[in-house]
């Protein structure tokens, strides 16, 4: 059993939470938006504390964020 992070998702809470992504960034710890835009868009890959930053933030669990495949 393999898991990837499900980055449709994760934009789909922002959108839904109305959420820009200078905010999310910044409540993940990120200095600019286009970082957290990349992470996103799947461009790179979110670290381990990332996660359970936008689980805190979405008030989701973290496994919200993970699709087996």
């Amino acid at each position: 059993m393999s898991y990837a992070i499900n980055t449709e998702a994760i934009k789909k809470l922002r959108h839904e939470h109305q959420l820009t992504l200078a905010e999310v960034a910044s409540a993940i710890g990120l200095t600019r938006a286009d970082q957290y835009l990349r992470l996103e868009n799947g461009q790179y890959q979110f670290k381990a504390t990332e996660l359970p930053a936008l689980a805190h933030l979405y008030e989701v669990p973290i496994e919200t964020f993970f699709i087996e495949y």
